[in-house]
């Protein structure tokens, strides 16, 4: 048993994060940040694919990871202040400054709620009569978490 995906969406999925991985360690604006951002990456990428291989991801979740890890990367490599995303949306929407952190935070709470979900159902083996509990729960730690270790 192959420890890769041979699915060919959640294989391209992995490809176009390692790829985003490796050209964003070239000349991060700052290497301890740019760490710190991708470190969830180079944690959830091996487990991502254990339980791929265990329990089967689907494809819709892969893609969200992949959609996360982006952002984390592309925030690690800019820092979220300096990110061309977020000057560009200050621009095009008139915000004070770049928002792009609040799509970080938009993403640390949406996808950890629906890997918890997926985790669940696959523990119950039953998608029926599943609690919202754990996955609000988890997105509550996160931006918990997240606030509590914000310098500003």
């Amino acid at each position: 048993m192959t420890p890769f995906p041979t699915d060919t969406l959640k294989r391209a999925t992995l490809a176009l994060l390692a790829l985003a991985l490796i050209a964003s360690a070239f000349a991060p604006f700052d290497r301890t940040t740019w760490l710190l951002e991708v470190f969830p990456i180079l944690v959830g990428a091996p487990l991502l694919l254990w339980f791929d291989r265990r329990d089967g991801v689907t494809q819709i979740l892969f893609v969200l990871i992949m959609l996360h890890g982006l952002v984390l990367i592309w925030g690690g490599a800019y820092t979220y202040a300096r990110v061309p995303l977020g000057f560009w949306m200050q621009e095009w929407f008139g915000f004070a400054r770049n928002n792009y952190d609040r799509i970080g935070h938009f993403m640390q709470g949406f996808v950890p709620a629906l890997i918890t979900r997926e985790v669940l159902v696959r523990a119950a083996r039953s998608a029926h009569r599943q609690s919202p509990l754990p996955g609000v729960l988890v997105c509550l730690r996160g931006d918990g978490d997240q606030r509590v270790l914000r310098a500003d």
